[in-house]
């Protein structure tokens, strides 16, 4: 998982903000730098997007093992 010592996650109608979240993945690192910087945000919240839709298809978000995450 991430570091999440300092991280803050506001969630508000439409959207979150996320503060300070590192992902120590270097598959993900090495993904993103292969993309110019300019993208990085926008590949970033596509990422998000997607792999949240995964998991609500796959019937993830509810398992123990990623509630135990929280």
């Amino acid at each position: 998982m991430g570091k999440m010592d300092q991280a803050h996650v506001e969630i508000s109608e439409n959207s979150i903000y996320i503060h300070k979240l590192e992902v120590p993945v270097k598959e993900v690192a090495d993904f993103f730098r292969g993309i110019p910087t300019v993208e990085h945000d926008f590949v970033l919240m596509k990422a998000i997007e997607v792999g949240v839709f995964c998991l609500e298809r796959a019937g993830l978000l509810r398992t123990p093992i990623l509630l135990s995450a929280k």
